[in-house]
């Protein structure tokens, strides 16, 4: 029972459908109407409809010439299992001898519609069976060839049993395969479609490697002055931290002579010993700190300057960016000199101008991309690496495709939705604070911001 339930419940794989006794049926009138009787035409084109049980078309055969028995379409591509039910319709093309004037539009009907459930067929042996019935669809699956039921069939000596069916699924698998006239000519079209493709990538891809080539070079230069810039600059300030820790070394010394000297001294004369080491203390320390400021000021310059070097600052001008930063020379009158001091000056994004001008084109987009990039890495050289700031999201430099905290891109794509355009706002918010962080702390301590 359970090998008889497994084998109904297989998966059935149409592989060709055999139309036979393919008959059109006409009922014609003689002695004026009086008697009429119906005659039967055959060898007529055919073709046959698969639908879904929704009425959409599922398949759709070529058309060919019925013999007198049956004709075998190959041209098959359908599979589902037990269980699947579809319709299928006969169609043929009716005679012009039929119509007084012929009818392109008239001349096919459909002769036979049945509803096909592939759990409900019955096997038939296509050698030895006679089917009796008129314009019947033979399924040729993989595992043998099968109709529908209620179909009469005159059986032939030797019976089929669905058990037996495996010695016929093997000639069916040793069957060759051959191409019907509607393949090859899908098969030509796709050819012929590849190839138009391939010599038009050839094209574009010829006319885009000059520029492309000319820009990649242009930037290879730009990122090899980068880096030069970026190993000079790690070199100094190792220097200046090697400095700045013998500086400190000096300082615990001095403090240890101090606490030292205050738990010594009793008199007044050892009080005023400590005194005046105290005072002597403090104005090496207001030396330490003076260094410290002339040495980041000094490092600030060499950052403008390279910023400066690789147009960062004239971009942001060609953009209307150069609210948000900007360089002024100001005279430096505590000195009592004429000389030029290079002050910065930062502002927050504005995220309703700076989404106008990403609108204008795609080329506007993506330089502003460029620039936000660069200001980033501005602002995290100027925090991290030069005044030793702490600031509260992270800023990973990526080019024009720089993002913080790991997560929120700091540019937008060319094609963006909604979801790209609220992370790239909260990465303007996340951007803003560190701006504004950076520029209260260096406010409160420098004056060159």
């Amino acid at each position: 029972m359970a090998v008889q339930y497994l084998l109904q419940r297989r998966l059935r794989h149409l592989r060709s459908v055999t139309l036979n006794n393919i008959v059109l049926q006409i009922d014609k009138v003689v002695n004026n109407e009086e008697q009429t009787y119906r005659e039967a035409i055959r060898s007529l084109d055919c073709f046959f409809i698969i639908e879904n049980l929704k009425g959409d078309v599922s398949l759709v055969s070529e058309v060919q010439r019925s013999p007198l028995k049956s004709i075998q379409f190959n041209d098959v591509n359908f599979c589902g299992d037990s269980t699947s039910k579809f319709i299928i319709k006969l169609v043929v093309h009716i005679p012009d001898e039929l119509f007084k004037e012929p009818d392109a539009d008239n001349q096919w009907c459909i002769v036979k519609e049945y509803l096909v459930d592939l759990n409900q067929l019955q096997l038939i042996d296509m050698k030895n069976d006679n089917v009796l019935t008129s314009n019947v669809p033979i399924f040729i699956l993989d595992d043998g060839c099968y109709t529908l039921k209620g179909i009469d069939i005159e059986k032939g000596p030797y019976y089929l049993s669905s058990n037996e069916s495996h010695n016929q699924n093997k000639i069916f698998r040793s069957s060759k395969k051959s191409f019907t006239y509607n393949t090859i000519l899908k098969l030509n079209k796709l050819l012929e479609y590849i190839g138009q493709t391939h010599e038009e990538t050839k094209k574009i891809s010829s006319k885009l490697e000059k520029p492309l080539s000319k820009s990649h070079k242009l930037n290879n230069s730009n990122c090899e002055n980068i880096e030069a810039y970026k190993d000079q600059i790690k070199k100094l300030i190792s220097k200046k931290k090697a400095k700045i820790k013998l500086l400190k070394e000096e300082m615990e010394g001095h403090e240890t002579l101090i606490r030292s000297n205050t738990a010594s001294s009793v008199d007044i004369t050892d009080k005023t010993n400590v005194n005046d080491q105290y005072g002597s203390m403090y104005s090496n320390l207001f030396e330490i700190r003076n260094s410290l400021a002339q040495w980041r000021t000094k490092k600030l310059s060499q950052l403008i300057s390279i910023f400066k070097v690789q147009n960062f600052f004239d971009l942001a001008k060609q953009l209307n960016c150069d609210q948000y930063i900007s360089i002024v020379n100001k005279k430096d009158l505590e000195l009592g000199n004429n000389r030029n001091q290079q002050q910065i000056v930062l502002s927050i994004i504005k995220k309703d101008r700076l989404q106008a001008q990403i609108n204008k084109s795609l080329d506007t987009q993506e330089r502003i991309n460029t620039f936000l990039g660069y200001f980033l890495l501005f602002i995290d050289i100027l925090s991290n690496n030069i005044f030793d700031i702490v600031v509260p999201s992270k800023l990973m430099f990526y080019g024009s495709t720089s993002i913080i905290n790991k997560v929120y891109p700091l540019y937008l794509p060319h094609a963006y939705s909604t979801y790209n355009q609220e992370r790239f706002y909260e990465a303007i918010d996340l951007f803003n604070i560190n701006i504004q962080q950076l520029k209260q702390y260096l406010t409160d301590h420098y004056n060159n911001i």
